[in-house]
């Protein structure tokens, strides 16, 4: 008389590790191949480095969920296959299922991954990036190519992490590239000598009535929105020319932000990656923002 096995934990073990369910009521074979499929797959999507886009993310995410369901459901229905075969007993395939696992994340996470997510908790980044929203970079965007005027960019904040015990990561926009002159004078933003064109929108912060909405044009005819106090500039910044292979940022809360004009320029190698959209924030209307594309004249 055959033994049955647990339906529940067959489906469970499928969810967690796909096919190890079918490989614990016996059909090993066909545990081996679903689990070889699911893993064929994640190489196939950290090769192509999906994700960097919020609908990208949103089908990786999908697929995987459900492939797990999928085989966790099919474990269940099964029956416990008749007989014994000469393969290892289900608990050591769980032990090696657990290893290739972790081998694969710390792939995922340490050498192959292509974006990565971070909370944003300050009002220097607004009107583009709200408080609470969770943005995701590109990590890997800079390897084949240069940032560029209206990038927000990822950094090592080498001014905050003197505070703290560990690295701090800040976000900022490219105003100014290698050997560029930057100023700032009087809240207007001047790039080798011409003023960035800023057209007022009529739009201002709905929790601070004295921002003011603009769209700042730069060089590349790259446009963004920024906010602008209307009763207190900082200062005027002098003239600075920026070093080689280094880049100056400013923040879209133009008049609350600390950035290059504190801190200087960004060396590239403190570059981390470019922010592509937002994946979810305070409200439905935060998620799904695309951070990358230029602003459409209003």
């Amino acid at each position: 008389m055959i033994k049955s096995k647990s339906n529940l934990l067959a489906s469970i073990l499928s969810f967690l590790f796909p096919g190890l369910g079918q490989y614990y009521k016996g059909w090993q074979e066909k545990g081996l191949l679903t689990y070889a499929v699911f893993v064929s797959l994640l190489c196939l999507l950290i090769l192509f480095g999906l994700g960097t886009t919020f609908w990208q993310w949103v089908a990786s995410f999908c697929f995987f969920m459900g492939f797990r369901i999928f085989s966790g459901v099919k474990a269940y229905s099964l029956e416990t296959a008749a007989g014994q075969k000469p393969f290892p007993h289900w608990g050591v395939v769980l032990g090696a299922f657990l290893v290739i696992s972790i081998l694969i994340s710390f792939v995922i996470t340490k050498v192959s991954r292509s974006t990565e997510s971070f909370k944003i908790l300050t009002y220097t980044h607004k009107p583009s990036i709200q408080p609470h929203d969770v943005i995701v970079a590109d990590v890997k965007a800079y390897r084949k190519e240069e940032p560029n005027y209206g990038d927000l960019v990822i950094f090592e904040d080498t001014t905050l992490s003197t505070y703290f015990s560990e690295s701090v990561t800040s976000v900022f926009r490219v105003v100014g590239l290698p050997h560029d002159s930057i100023e700032v004078l009087n809240g207007v933003l001047y790039i080798n000598g011409q003023a960035a064109t800023q057209r007022p929108t009529g739009n201002r912060d709905t929790e601070d009535s004295l921002l003011v909405e603009f769209l700042e044009e730069l060089p590349n005819g790259f446009v963004h929105r920024i906010y602008r106090n209307e009763t207190y500039v900082q200062e005027d910044m002098g003239k600075v020319v920026v070093p080689p292979e280094s880049y100056f940022l400013l923040g879209n809360n133009r008049d609350l932000a600390s950035d290059s004009r504190y801190f200087g320029a960004i060396s590239k190698k403190l570059i981390k990656g470019k922010v592509k959209f937002v994946l979810f924030g305070a409200d439905l209307s935060r998620i799904a923002v695309d951070l990358s594309k230029s602003e459409k004249p209003r």
